[in-house]
């Protein structure tokens, strides 16, 4: 589940007593961590199972957006910026748990952070919020690798097909 990753914000740890720090270059080591611990904790902690392949959900959230000023002020890119920045590490890590698993499925879902407007909105919510637009720039990446598909859900969730269930996905 890459939900929230909230790519690009900047936290100084000096404005937070400490506590945290974010970046660009932590957020690239965190994504990398994350398909890594995904493909070790599946291949080698859950023994015995035959995987049909992986499902990567794209949970919104995936930038930190420029919907409040300040973030608009201190994220690390423009929000352009931040999609072209993101597309090739993103894909990246799909790509290796594409190696590890054969097949992947990436539902996309647009959050609150990736809208390009200050309020909430129903009409074109997902296709106004840079959420889906990741995920249809990761689609064209894709476009000619036959194991990984999407859907780029239109709503503002998505139902999933898994072995006779519907699994809804909603930021």
């Amino acid at each position: 589940m890459l939900s929230d990753r909230h790519l690009d914000e900047v936290v100084y740890p000096e404005q937070v007593m400490g506590m945290n720090a974010y970046n660009r270059d932590i957020a690239l080591s965190r994504l990398e961590e994350t398909a890594k611990g995904f493909v070790t904790v599946t291949k080698d902690y859950w023994a015995g199972i035959n995987y049909d392949g992986a499902v990567v959900v794209l949970g919104g959230d995936i930038f930190s957006g420029d919907i409040h000023e300040e973030l608009k002020e201190t994220n690390e890119d423009t929000m352009l910026g931040s999609v072209d920045f993101w597309i090739d590490p993103l894909a990246a890590s799909i790509a290796a748990i594409a190696d590890e698993f054969g097949n992947v499925h990436i539902p996309v879902v647009p959050g609150n952070h990736g809208r390009t407007t200050r309020k909430p909105r129903a009409k074109f919510r997902a296709r106004d919020n840079f959420d889906w637009f990741i995920g249809a720039q990761l689609a064209r990446v894709f476009k000619s690798d036959p194991r990984v598909t999407f859907d780029l859900s239109d709503a503002a969730d998505c139902l999933v097909p898994s072995y006779g269930h519907k699994v809804m996905v909603t930021h």
